[in-house]
């Protein structure tokens, strides 16, 4: 007589498959205003170079592909292997490829903003010599987070890699927070009209 299975204890639905499910969702309402503002700018801006267009277009690309891979990530978890602890108790790839362009994302956000602090400082190089080996930094750390993740596909090991998602979430928000403050500072200095400083972060 073969032995019985060892029944598996369901994880913690509020804390996986629904924190997942909820930054999904969450996500899908900054997806549907990044394509709002596309189509605004297209809409304003037919005139502008093919390469910002060009540029434009490859982060909403970008971002579709995250969007569309957290989706694929939480179906297989809430659909296609729902019941399944085994599957529920491990990471996959759709979700770890996610970070991946989630992360590409923020960095030609980031890159392009501080090329913007560069024109509006007087091209002083003070700035962008922190700024970008900190963005890149960023998305190197993510990057060693995603390989080591594949490597393992268990929640423990995402346990034993937590200190590369501190790094990276401690240095993106370090970055935003630099960004916003030297931004508000620069315009502030310089006293213009709301039209001209609207104006400076359009790319010439």
């Amino acid at each position: 007589m073969s032995d019985s299975p060892v029944p598996c204890a369901p994880s913690d639905l509020w804390t996986t498959s629904g924190a997942l499910l909820g930054g999904v969702l969450f996500g899908f309402m900054f997806y549907g205003a990044n394509c709002l503002q596309i189509f605004v700018y297209l809409v304003n801006y037919p005139n502008d170079r093919m390469t910002l267009k060009a540029l434009v277009a490859g982060v909403w690309a970008v971002d579709t592909a995250h969007q569309i891979l957290g989706t694929i990530g939480i179906w297989q978890y809430l659909v296609s292997n729902f019941g399944n602890y085994v599957f529920g108790d491990e990471t996959h790839v759709p979700m770890l490829l996610a970070l991946v362009f989630s992360v590409i994302v923020s960095t030609i956000a980031q890159l392009l903003l501080t090329y913007r602090i560069w024109h509006l400082s007087g091209r002083m190089w003070i700035f962008p010599a922190f700024l970008i080996p900190a963005v890149v930094a960023q998305l190197v750390i993510v990057f060693m987070y995603v390989v080591e993740g594949l490597a393992d596909i268990t929640f423990q090991n995402l346990y034993n890699l937590s200190a590369y998602a501190t790094a990276g979430n401690a240095l993106a928000t370090g970055i935003d927070i630099v960004i916003t403050v030297v931004t508000c500072t620069l315009l502030t200095r310089a006293r213009r009209g709301f039209n001209k400083r609207f104006a400076v972060f359009i790319v010439p």
